[in-house]
């Protein structure tokens, strides 16, 4: 998504009282990109909704998105993890990510 893309979709974000924008994977890294460029405009939103899958690389990819939202300034309760597709028991599936929030409550 190019800078002039990311400025016509913040417009109409700014336009609706509710919405919920769903980032795919395969944009994740452009809207972040131009998120960071427009100064503040994470501040616009509620909250981060980040699904993740008990795969490690999906785990590893979700801490790094974690650490990327954190280094721009949002805050952790503004960031909701999803534990997607549980079997039985989300801390046996995702030791990464509880291994993550476990180190940044220590912090």
């Amino acid at each position: 998504m190019n800078g002039d893309k990311f400025r016509e979709l913040f417009k109409k974000i700014m336009l609706e009282d509710d919405a919920i924008i769903d980032i795919g994977a395969s944009n994740i890294e452009d809207f972040m990109n131009n998120m960071i460029k427009f100064d503040d405009s994470h501040e616009e939103f509620d909250y981060f909704v980040i699904p993740v899958t008990s795969g490690t690389k999906e785990q590893k990819e979700t801490i790094q998105m974690l650490d990327t939202l954190a280094s721009i300034g949002i805050p952790a309760d503004k960031v909701k993890v999803i534990f997607n597709r549980v079997d039985v028991d989300v801390d046996n599936e995702f030791p990464f990510i509880i291994a993550r929030h476990k180190k940044s409550r220590s912090i």
